[in-house]
């Protein structure tokens, strides 16, 4: 037996011993952390029995021992900055929703404008004019490793006997008739405007900063310098310098909230200390109990006040 998952198993155990399993309001289950314990624990305890059972290396456990990822979130609750911080987070998640909503509005708006300005440019090559029996043209070897362009006179127009061709231009063909997984050109297929999902893997990639720059260079070789440029300086400046940011400004408003939520609990908890205190002293002063309900509250109004 695997000692990590003996131990957590035995602790799952003496916690629900000692404090029940889910009927009352402070029992194992009702805490949230505990749940996350006991759903590694459950996994373990079934890998286990299968495992015992079954001999040989079954692909149902493959999927139970991934659970075991879970198990540095145990270590969230061990740290009251990281629970903290987690429970923040989590908090945020409602108050996201409306900009990730925004977002994907972003995301759609931007797709379908490349669809209609880039649909199938990015396979773009130099060509033998001869038409193949499935509608295909087969790509120039010799003109192979670069994106063509239609204009005349530029640096990767195509050579005399060859045409500047994308098998997009036929919508009965298939741009995977070309093997594009396997062209490094067009970053092995990741990057295109062929349908909205594609359009809006390519639009990610781009608002991470990570290689948009290579995007655009490609669409500028296709021979959309001009539309090009301004769809993805309009793209980075609102998409990556904007929206992602109110996202994190999102996130720091419930820091905020949640900050000054506490503060204010702290204070009303001062505030009930000090007036118990208080309420405690008029009446050890009251030897007599000549004082009236009444006159024990005017008593601690004025103490409270002085």
């Amino acid at each position: 037996m695997n000692f990590t998952s003996f131990f957590f198993i035995l602790e799952a155990l003496m916690k629900i011993i000692s404090m029940g399993l889910f009927k009352h309001k402070n029992a194992y289950l009702r805490d949230g952390w505990n749940i996350v314990d006991f759903i590694v624990v459950l996994s373990s305890m079934v890998e286990l029995i299968i495992t015992s059972l079954v001999k040989g290396n079954l692909p149902s456990l493959k999927m139970l021992r991934a659970l075991r990822v879970i198990r540095p979130l145990r270590s969230v609750k061990r740290v009251p900055s990281m629970r903290r911080l987690v429970s923040i987070m989590l908090r945020s998640l409602p108050e996201l929703g409306n900009t990730l909503v925004f977002m994907m509005f972003f995301f759609v708006v931007f797709g379908i404008i490349g669809i209609q300005t880039f649909y199938g440019v990015i396979y773009q090559k130099c060509r033998l004019p001869e038409v193949q029996p499935n509608g295909n043209r087969l790509i120039d070897e010799t003109q192979s490793d670069f994106i063509c362009t239609k204009s005349d006179g530029e640096w990767n127009s195509c050579r005399e006997g060859t045409v500047c061709w994308s098998p997009l231009e036929d919508p009965l063909l298939d741009p995977e008739m070309d093997n594009p997984w396997e062209d490094e050109n067009i970053n092995f297929n990741t990057i295109n405007f062929n349908n909205l999902l594609n359009a809006m893997v390519t639009i990610f990639e781009a608002l991470t900063l990570e290689g948009w720059s290579f995007q655009m260079n490609q669409l500028i070789d296709t021979g959309n310098p001009t539309l090009s440029i301004i769809f993805y300086l309009i793209l980075i400046t609102f998409g990556s310098y904007f929206i992602l940011n109110l996202i994190l400004a999102v996130i720091m408003g419930s820091f905020t909230k949640f900050e000054n939520q506490e503060i204010e609990d702290k204070i009303k908890m001062a505030e009930q200390a000090e007036l118990l205190k208080v309420k405690r002293s008029v009446i050890d002063d009251d030897h007599n109990n000549e004082l009236s309900p009444e006159k024990i509250n005017e008593q601690i109004k004025r103490r409270m006040s002085m």
